[in-house]
């Protein structure tokens, strides 16, 4: 599902995800689960997590663990890159109807997020 419209973001939530309402703090919850995801991979698997700086050549950073998993013969991951970039994501005020009830606008931000890099070595 594409999430080009704040209408597509909504039948994402509610539709898609099977949520009664479609409340930003969803985002928080799906992010959340991600990260913790990420990093019990990594950790399972012993895959080296590497935090990069801002000027940081990421190339060149993750040089060493691709030649070490190049190294084993077999196709795996050599390392995650963490990352803190800016992206356009979607974001949310909270407003009411007439009635009171709570309604959520979406609209496009730019935000600074952890952005991850799965760095594979395949043979």
């Amino acid at each position: 599902m594409r999430l080009q419209t704040s209408a597509q973001v909504v039948a994402f939530l509610s539709g898609h995800l099977g949520y009664p309402f479609p409340s930003p703090a969803l985002f928080t919850k799906i992010g959340d689960r991600f990260r913790r995801a990420v990093a019990s991979y990594a950790e399972a698997n012993d895959i080296p997590w590497i935090k990069f700086g801002k000027d940081d050549d990421k190339l060149a950073t993750m040089a060493p663990h691709l030649r070490r998993q190049a190294a084993t013969g077999c196709s795996g991951v050599a390392a995650i890159g963490v990352a803190q970039e800016f992206q356009r994501v979607w974001s949310a005020t909270e407003g009411r109807t007439s009635t009171g009830t709570p309604r959520w606008s979406f609209y496009k931000a730019d935000r600074r997020v952890t952005v991850y890099y799965f760095y594979l070595w395949d043979e």
